[in-house]
């Protein structure tokens, strides 16, 4: 994998004024019902800078191959968004998180069997291998392949023309409660090749990486922030396709529920998380079983192999 740091146009005290102004408007009422946009989104060197990350209501990132990561970027509002990039191919977990959220997928293509997997699941999709360029584009700015993307009114315009999709509606936020140690920096690899490290500083969880930090061309190259940073320790295992240089593709069992940690608001708790199940979001559970409501704002969850270690320091 390449290497390398994208500088952020602005530091990080203009991040923590965004911050603390701005975790809460992501997040609609939970009352309110709509139909989720989910776009994949690459991570590599090569993907940088992103952008879109900041106006996404829950990230999720996990390993696709070969070390590799990649992100399924959830939108309760799809029209918020501005321009999405760079938008990439599906993987097998993809569906699954797509499922839970009752929403449409968006992406750049695939495999042939998980293309197959696609039809055969009648799964609410638009992909640019499918339907061409009429809400995908190219930006010439950039390097084929790392250079497709869509925005948020090419995911309201396209809505209308997918079938299956069913409404969401958010859980009711709040304070976690139970019991949590003091932490304002936890560390964890996401892959063997990927070290993902979040700083709680002014409010806000902010995203760095072995790269430097996660930064979003949409906000002016503010580093990425979110609310509340979930650990899910799930198991992996190879869905039976490889990519291109030959890495075997992974696959993530998403039915069995397990432990998982979450930081927010500059402190560590242990935590489960609840079998993901058709339109069931992302469910968390304390100690005493009860369900866990977080803060409202931008919410990233990482999968992660179970005895994945987890450093905090307060």
């Amino acid at each position: 994998m390449e290497t390398g740091v994208w500088a952020p146009r602005l530091a990080i005290p203009a991040l923590l004024a965004i911050a603390v102004s701005g975790c809460g408007g992501n997040q609609p009422a939970a009352s309110s019902r709509a139909t989720v946009a989910l776009v994949q989104v690459e991570n590599s060197a090569a993907s940088d800078p992103h952008a879109g990350l900041q106006a996404a209501d829950v990230v999720y990132e996990y390993a696709a191959e070969g070390g590799i990561s990649r992100f399924t970027v959830v939108y309760f509002d799809p029209g918020r968004a501005s321009r999405i990039e760079p938008v990439r191919s599906i993987r097998p977990v993809s569906l699954k998180i797509r499922e839970a959220y009752g929403g449409a997928i968006f992406f750049a293509g695939g495999s042939q069997p998980l293309m197959s997997l696609v039809h055969r699941q009648h799964a609410p999709a638009m992909s640019e291998q499918d339907n061409g360029d009429v809400y995908f584009h190219r930006d010439n700015s950039r390097a084929a392949p790392h250079n497709l993307f869509t925005s948020g009114s090419d995911l309201k315009a396209a809505m209308p023309h997918i079938s299956g999709t069913s409404t969401f509606s958010p859980a009711s936020t709040g304070a976690p409660g139970g019991t949590a140690t003091a932490a304002s920096r936890i560390s964890f690899p996401q892959t063997a090749a990927h070290q993902v490290t979040y700083s709680y500083v002014g409010g806000a969880c902010a995203y760095s990486s072995e790269r430097g930090p996660l930064v979003d061309s949409d906000e002016e190259g503010a580093q990425v922030h979110a609310t509340n940073v979930v650990v899910l320790f799930v198991a992996s295992r190879r869905f039976g396709t490889t990519d291109v240089l030959g890495a075997p593709v992974v696959d993530f069992d998403l039915s069995a529920g397990g432990e998982a940690q979450l930081f927010t608001g500059g402190k560590l708790y242990k935590v489960s998380w609840q079998p993901f199940t058709s339109g069931s979001g992302l469910r968390l559970r304390g100690s005493g079983g009860s369900d866990v409501m977080l803060p409202a704002g931008p919410t990233w969850v990482h999968l992660v192999e179970p005895g994945t270690a987890v450093s905090a320091s307060a």
